[in-house]
């Protein structure tokens, strides 16, 4: 059972299912997975006994199951299996995602750009901070952080975290910028199709994050 004195982290280990519904109501469970429930509620201007209650009635879905069973490697004997899940379960969905996107925002740029020059460019130019954002961050954790880890030397996961927020606040932006990744009503199938990838990409980066700040950073 979910409680309001449980850091958010905590809550979703119990039910990763309430994920959807946090994200819902913006609360962050990946950066800001460390704070406590009732803080978080709190801020949001939410019944705190209400939406508990609302958490708890989440039901358990058959869904997400890499993600549930990913949250089980949480033993320091399980540290490679979860870094080999990061790597083949995110790293490669992000990268995938960030070079469909790469080349389907400029093309929306160049097509929609007399109706939507301005939101369309400044829509790319963020997209682009959080491609070389990622891309970097991802890199450094393959060739060296992971291996560090692996080998039980120092690494600094003060830092890994600090590179989480500024890649978790470039897609808030994103998000925000695309009205929660809803396509404008005149829009067409590329509009369409890469406001679904920028959603797909939000969802994976969260869970992403999750399992290192809150498993394997621990």
């Amino acid at each position: 059972m979910i409680k309001l004195n449980m850091t958010i982290a905590e809550a979703v280990k119990t039910n990763p299912d309430i994920i959807d519904l946090l994200s819902e109501y913006g609360i962050d469970y990946c950066c800001q997975g460390s704070r406590k429930l009732l803080g978080a509620i709190e801020d949001k201007k939410l019944v705190a006994d209400e939406f508990v209650r609302e958490l708890n009635n989440v039901p358990t879905s058959s869904g997400n199951i890499a993600f549930k069973d990913a949250l089980k490697l949480d033993k320091p004997e399980n540290k490679k299996m979860l870094i080999a899940y990061i790597i083949k379960q995110h790293h490669r969905l992000e990268e995938k995602l960030l070079s469909e996107l790469d080349e389907y925002l400029p093309i929306l740029l160049r097509v929609h750009y007399d109706e939507h020059s301005e939101e369309l460019s400044e829509l790319y130019k963020k997209f682009s901070q959080l491609n070389a954002e990622l891309t970097v961050h991802m890199t450094k954790e393959e060739r060296s952080e992971f291996p560090k880890i692996l080998s039980a030397e120092n690494y600094d996961s003060t830092e890994l975290r600090a590179e989480h927020e500024i890649i978790e606040g470039l897609i808030h932006e994103i998000k925000f910028m695309t009205n929660a990744f809803s396509p404008p009503p005149d829009c067409c199938q590329t509009y369409e199709l890469s406001f679904a990838r920028l959603k797909e990409l939000y969802d994976d980066i969260h869970q992403h994050f999750f399992l290192e700040n809150h498993i394997l950073f621990t």
